[in-house]
This record gives structure tokens, sequence and C-alpha cells, in this order.
């Protein structure tokens, strides 16, 4: 089982948002987590608003049986708004690793954001999403900054709610070329597993923790499965 300190999305969400106007263009099409080819020729999609994207986030049928959407854990940026850039002190940059505002670790504004989590009545297991859009060459440089996080944080020592952890985080690719990654310790019942996805000028990140030995493997079929939600809606748009 995992402590709490791992269930902690919510409040780091809400800080997250502002009212100020947003949206505007970015690179053109590719495929969950791979890099995009030139298209100049081609019309670039109209930026998803956090409503948008909110649709997009994968259903209750969709995930690990067992877990209900936690209505306080759902946070987008509307129509019209703007998520704000939260700096994260060094000290606890590897603890974010473990919340469902993950991504958060690139340092990298996004121009909208949806997300929401699903968990057990006991807290044991927990299966967050979020799609985040950016302006310009924001979502490769989340996944840039998201790669270098994994790979600073391969090693650490957690000391959340008085629970002290060694801590490791295996880092590596999903057949698309994303990124995945496990976190594990000794003092924890399973794991969880992390999955970052780039699509257009979005990153789809998800987090499966649980008490299961798989540490959450299946998050990368998930994180699959809402990249292909997200290029549908570009493709419609």
């Amino acid at each position: 089982m995992r402590t709490p300190l791992f269930f902690v999305a919510t409040a780091v969400a809400a800080s997250l948002l502002m009212t100020s106007a947003c949206l505007g263009t970015d690179d053109p099409s590719a495929s969950p987590g791979s890099k995009a080819p030139s298209r100049s020729d081609a019309a670039e999609p109209e930026k998803l608003t956090g409503k948008e994207l909110n649709r997009l986030l994968l259903p209750a049928k969709s995930v690990p049986k067992g877990l209900k959407l936690d209505p306080d854990s759902v946070r987008n940026t509307g129509d019209t708004g703007e998520a704000a850039l939260e700096k994260i002190p060094a000290s606890k940059l590897c603890d974010r690793l473990g919340s469902t505002s993950w991504s958060s670790v690139a340092g990298v504004r996004p121009a909208a954001f949806a997300q929401n989590y699903y968990i057990d009545a006991k807290q044991h297991n927990l299966f967050g999403q979020e799609i985040e859009t950016y302006e310009g060459s924001g979502a490769q440089t989340t996944m840039a900054g998201i790669s270098a996080a994994l790979a600073k944080c391969a090693s650490f020592t957690s000391h959340e709610d008085g629970v002290t952890a060694k801590v490791t985080v295996t880092k590596g690719k999903t057949k698309s070329g994303g990124l995945k990654a496990t976190i594990s310790s000794p003092v924890w019942e399973g794991g969880a597993t992390l999955v970052a996805l780039r699509v257009d000028d979005a990153v789809v990140t998800v987090i499966y923790d649980t008490d299961r030995a798989d540490r959450g493997v299946r998050a990368v079929a998930l994180a699959e499965k809402l990249a292909k939600r997200v290029q549908q809606a570009r493709q419609r748009s």
C-alpha cells in the first residue's frame, strides 16, 4: 500500500487556475509520443479549451475496476482560462512525481489543461489523468523536462507525511516513443507507473498508483487510449 502523499493532486491543480485569456497555435500533428514532421502547407488546428479537454478524459468505464471519480479532483481551465506556472522547490521536485499533477516537474506553463482522478474506497489504488496544451514548442519542452526529471530522480529519499522511504524511479519508453517510469520503494506495497505522451501541441500524462505487484503497468495502455482520443479530436478540429 502506498502512503497518502501520493494522492495530493487536487490542491496542486487548484493553484494552477487563472482567468486570463490564452490559446494560440502550435506545431503540426504527430503520432502520440513522437516528433512532428514539418507541414507548412497544412492548416494548424484550433486550440482545445479546458472544457473540451475535459470531455476527452477517459470515462469511468475505461479506468480500472473498483475506482470511482473523486469530484474534487475535476479541474480544467474552462473556455477561456489559462494555467499559471507553479514553481516547485528543488527539494520537492522528486516527490511531485507521485502526484496526479506530476507533469509540472517540467516547469513549463500550459495554455490549457483538464485533469481528474479515480480512487478506491481505501485509498490504496488511484488512476490520475491529465491533458495539457501548450503554446509554440511548449509540448516538446515539457517532454524534455519530464525526461530530465525522471533521470534526476532515479533514486531519492522521501520524507513526506512523516514517512521516510528510499524511492527508485525506473525510466523507460513506450512503443510509440513516449516516456514511462515506475516508482517503487521497499517500504511500499505495490508502486506506480507514470506515462507521458505528446500529441501535437498537447501532452497526455497518467499515473496508476496501486498496491498490486505489477505497479500499475496498465497505465501504458490507458495513456495510449487517452492520447488516441486527443489525436482524434485534433483531426476533427
